[in-house]
């Protein structure tokens, strides 16, 4: 069973939506799967799901659609009702259905499903709504006790009992300790290391077992629960963050997802510093990812979140990027450490060629803009070596490890883990070469013969079977015979080339179709063409041309990596000196309004004030004592020695501070004296006349 992505399932529900006639949308989850393992452990292979898709298909009409759409969710598009009273009856029907055993691998398994319906045209005329709407239902559905079922317009009006209910269902769960945290490693795709974990919040539910944050997270936003979360999750890993102290390895930088009412919340910041400063642990450790939807939250001033947590010193990461939101001012207009690439993209590479590109140019951009890229859900070795050639930072997923809980992210680590160095951007892997012929006999003299020259190599009998080596292992060389039953030569290079551009293709084969062959070689599909029967020495010679025009290729990919790397890093550091420096102008204009503000200030003193530099030159006067010095001659760069020698007589120069009296300007004034410095940069001395008589 494939899984539908949601685009193809908002198409079929808009295509429906266009005959005007009422319809619902079902989304359909069932809990309690993700810890049994049947068939070959493939999801899309799952028994269960197809006994879930019969069982709903007896329920509806073959003109009715069901999609699987992962993570133990189908979506049916459900129009043949009859009524819209109807459709509490089919629900009923299809929950039923799910009641009995399931019966895979000679065992029986029950599971329990909540369902969401949204209906059109009442929820919703639109069929990005009508899908979302569903999903929210079924989120509810699966909070609530005892309640498998719920209607999207039922959600419309808050019930302050249910909405209490659910509030309280999640204190018990934290009194209970039904929440755990556990940590996905992620590694360097250039030298290997780890990098750091992700925390993912789990629920061990007393009933319905393992719920998955996707179900409860909005439920827990909705209700105004996340601020309460939030802070357990800082306090459970503070917790785990002095296990791993005391199991003495090295601290990992521990990412936190956080939620629009955390950032929103004007005090979730210095909470977050009270927290981990109470565990003796700084905001260099942990990492806040934000994803693109929370961007889009008109109820939070983000520009002034986000500034404010990058000003403690918490690094910052754009989550999910490319889910639906994606806007590349996000990434010009926030300060972000790092891009994570969301795992929808990564799934299907190195063969989906739109992803492909996709990834590429979000790497791209990311590291002319001096961020670094994290690639989310790596499951295979093929796909971490494209991320590898098209620059990737760091992958997360299970390839490198699966979530773990802290003991076993501490046996993990104490491991010393690596990335294998044939996946390092900077290491040079073995030759590699695939051979594809349709007969056994010429795949094995091809063999014998290569074998000397010490090439790993692979074999295939057809195109087909060549394109699924190169999905799962990486190859340099390609020798491919033209004329094979189903795909030629050509259309299977071809192929390689559009999926795999860095192979370099040879086609070997005893028929000449030359202008066939000529069109491949000129629009890049085939590097060279050599006839059978061959010379073995010619041959050998060929095959070696064609590696080391490889290994030139990813010297010069190698090369262009260290550039690109250190022009990453030459833009962040540019951008962090333009940072400062922006910071420096503002300081130093702030201080230029403070410094304009105290000598406004000064000036309106009603008492004679003077302020005189190191070498005693007159540097300030206030009005007070212009007036009072007109007999003398007082001017800016004057020495005060010269300018009013009495007050200059009983300063000394030895002590930081001091006053006397003295008879000037016809009247008896005290003189108070203080050098600067003491608190401040400043020098120099400044000096105050007071009346005697007042």
């Amino acid at each position: 069973m494939n899984i539908t992505t949601t685009s193809s399932i908002i198409s079929s529900i808009k295509s429906i939506s266009d005959a005007k006639n009422p319809f619902a949308v079902f989304n359909l989850w069932l809990s309690d799967l993700d810890d049994i393992e049947v068939g070959n452990g493939s999801e899309t292979d799952n028994p269960i799901f197809r006994i879930t898709t019969e069982r709903v298909r007896g329920a509806v009409l073959e003109s009715d659609s069901i999609f699987y759409t992962g993570k133990n969710q189908f979506t049916i598009i459900f129009s043949s009702f009859g009524r819209v009273e109807n459709i509490p009856q089919i629900a009923t029907q299809i929950c039923k259905a799910m009641e009995h055993p399931f019966v895979a691998d000679h065992n029986e398994y029950y599971l329990t499903c909540s369902l969401g319906i949204s209906i059109y045209p009442f929820d919703s005329k639109r069929a990005d709504e009508l899908y979302l709407f569903s999903q929210i239902a079924m989120q509810k559905s699966a909070m609530l006790r005892n309640k498998n079922i719920q209607f999207y317009s039922f959600l419309s009006e808050p019930n302050p009992g249910e909405r209490i209910s659910i509030f309280n269902e999640f204190q018990r769960a934290i009194n209970s300790k039904e929440f755990e945290l556990c940590y996905q490693p992620k590694a360097d795709l250039k030298i290997g290391n780890q990098t750091g974990v992700e925390a993912f919040l789990r629920w061990n539910h007393s009933i319905r077992k393992e719920v998955p944050p996707s179900i409860f997270i909005p439920i827990a936003e909705s209700v105004g629960f996340m601020v309460t979360l939030g802070e357990w999750i800082v306090r459970q890993i503070c917790v785990d963050i002095h296990y791993w102290m005391e199991e003495r390895i090295i601290l990992p930088c521990v990412s936190i997802n956080i939620s629009p009412q955390q950032l929103g919340d004007l005090c979730f910041s210095d909470r977050l510093l009270e927290l981990l400063s109470a565990s003796g642990i700084t905001a260099s450790h942990i990492s806040l990812e934000i994803t693109e939807s929370t961007l889009l939250d008109t109820n939070i001033d983000i520009d002034q979140a986000i500034a404010n947590l990058k000003s403690k010193g918490f690094i910052l990461s754009l989550d999910d990027f490319g889910t639906g939101y994606s806007a590349l001012n996000n990434l010009k207009r926030f300060p972000f450490d790092f891009v994570k690439i969301d795992q929808t993209f990564i799934q299907q590479l190195p063969g989906d060629v739109q992803d492909a590109a996709i990834t590429k140019a979000v790497i791209s951009m990311a590291h002319n803009l001096g961020m670094e890229v994290i690639a989310e859900g790596v499951e295979t070795e093929m796909q971490c070596k494209f991320l590898r050639d098209s620059m990737c930072d760091q992958i997360q997923g299970n390839f490198f490890s699966k979530p773990l809980n802290a003991e076993g992210i501490s046996n993990f680590f104490k491991g010393n883990p690596l990335l294998a160095n044939h996946l390092l951007a900077l290491k040079k892997p073995d030759r590699a070469l695939l051979l594809v012929d349709d007969e056994p006999n010429i795949l094995n003299a091809l063999k014998r013969l290569f074998r000397r020259d010490n090439y790993k190599i692979y074999t295939a009998e057809s195109g087909h079977e060549g394109l699924q080596i190169l999905k799962n292992d990486r190859i340099d060389v390609i020798i491919s015979d033209q004329r094979m039953p189903v795909m030629t030569g050509v259309d299977f290079l071809r192929t390689a080339k559009e999926l795999y551009p860095d192979t370099v293709r040879i086609i070997l084969s005893g028929y000449t179709e030359l202008q066939y062959i000529t069109d491949a070689i000129n629009e890049g599909a085939i590097y060279k063409f050599l006839t059978k029967p061959w010379d073995d020495d010619l041959l050998r010679t060929n095959i070696r041309d064609a590696f080391q025009y490889k290994e030139m290729e990813d010297e010069n990919r190698r090369l262009n990596i260290q550039i690109q790397t250190t022009n990453q890093e030459l833009v962040r550091s540019n951008l962090l000196l333009a940072d400062m420096l922006k910071r420096k102008e503002s300081q130093i204009s702030r201080d230029e309004i403070s410094l304009n503000i105290v000598r406004e200030a000064l000036q309106f003193v009603p008492a004679p004030i003077f302020g005189i530099d190191d070498e005693d030159t007159i540097v300030f006067v206030n009005h007070f004592a212009e007036k009072i010095c007109s007999n003398y001659l007082i001017e800016l760069g004057t020495s005060i020695k010269n300018a009013i020698p009495e007050i200059s007589f009983g300063i000394d120069e030895f002590e930081d501070e001091g006053k006397f009296n003295i008879n000037i300007f016809s009247s008896q004034y005290v003189v108070y004296w203080k050098k600067m410095g003491g608190k401040s940069k400043s020098n120099g001395k400044i000096i105050v006349l007071l009346n005697a008589l007042i």
